[in-house]
């Protein structure tokens, strides 16, 4: 899928991988899904010309501007999430200019449901990876957070975009196995005054953003959305399947001087084949 904003559905048909060529379409871009369930996107950037980055991202759940993925997860109003872990597992090759990996996602005053881009609060960005040549802020608060599995986040940069811009980034630069969000969020609850439980959490993104003179490929084998005890994965484990198997019944044993042969019936499994 090379075409802007072509869009390819994973995960049990609730994540949606966006062809995003938001700043050009002179970038050579595309999505694309692999035989074994990953999926991800390619891309080569010269000069276009223009300052603002190219996003290809996978998303789950709402935007703002009305597209939705069709999880129950999101929205979610702020005051209802009492967790919210981030799983990856992603491989990037990436050459080149300026470049992120970043995850995001939006708080509004009104519910998302259709447009209400009118109604944006706070955008909240945390970057999970760059290239040397990425900057865009400095320093707020070094070590501002650190969450519930020891990763330490700083507070980087806020901008005025028509609401508040929050960028945060893993201090280690490095992004790890699994995120806990809520600590994102309850640092924002305590610092930033009009954050407040009624406010409206849109989905999450995660994504590269690109700058001109860069290439790359990015690969996702895992993106795993943890929200208040219910799990949902757009990889290749695409979590579908939640039903334990029944246990094997009529187990019989026959024993031949130093042998044992076991027979049993075969197990049933809603959520897939039948196991012997």
């Amino acid at each position: 899928q090379c075409q802007n904003l072509q869009t390819l559905t994973v995960g049990d048909g609730i994540f949606d991988v966006i062809n995003n060529q938001w700043s050009t379409t002179a970038a050579d871009q595309c999505v694309q899904r692999y035989d074994d369930g990953s999926y991800g996107w390619v891309w080569t950037r010269g000069s276009a010309g223009v300052t603002t980055p190219n996003y290809p991202q996978t998303l789950l759940g709402t935007k703002p501007w009305g597209s939705d993925t069709g999880t129950s997860l999101f929205p979610v109003q702020r005051g209802s999430v009492d967790q919210l872990d981030l799983e990856l597992d992603v491989v990037q090759e990436i050459t080149g200019g300026e470049w992120n990996l970043a995850e995001e996602w939006w708080l509004t005053a009104s519910e998302p449901s259709g447009d209400v881009s009118k109604s944006i609060t706070h955008e909240v960005m945390l970057v999970l990876d760059w290239g040397s040549y990425h900057g865009h802020g400095s320093v707020i608060e070094s070590d501002a957070i650190t969450d519930k599995y020891g990763n330490s986040i700083d507070y980087w940069a806020n901008y005025q975009i028509g609401w508040d811009f929050h960028i945060f980034r893993l201090a280690s630069g490095t992004p790890p196995d699994i995120i806990d969000l809520t600590a994102i969020m309850e640092y924002m609850s305590a610092n930033v005054e009009s954050v407040t439980p009624e406010l409206w959490m849109s989905g999450i993104e995660v994504g590269n953003e690109y700058w001109d003179n860069t290439s790359g490929k990015t690969v996702f084998r895992q993106f795993d959305v943890a929200l208040n005890g219910k799990q949902v994965t757009s990889g290749p484990d695409n979590g579908t399947d939640s039903t334990t198997p029944t246990p094997p019944q009529n187990l019989t044993a026959t024993s031949q001087a130093t042998t044992v042969s076991l027979d049993w019936d075969k197990s049933s499994d809603s959520g897939g084949s039948g196991l012997s």
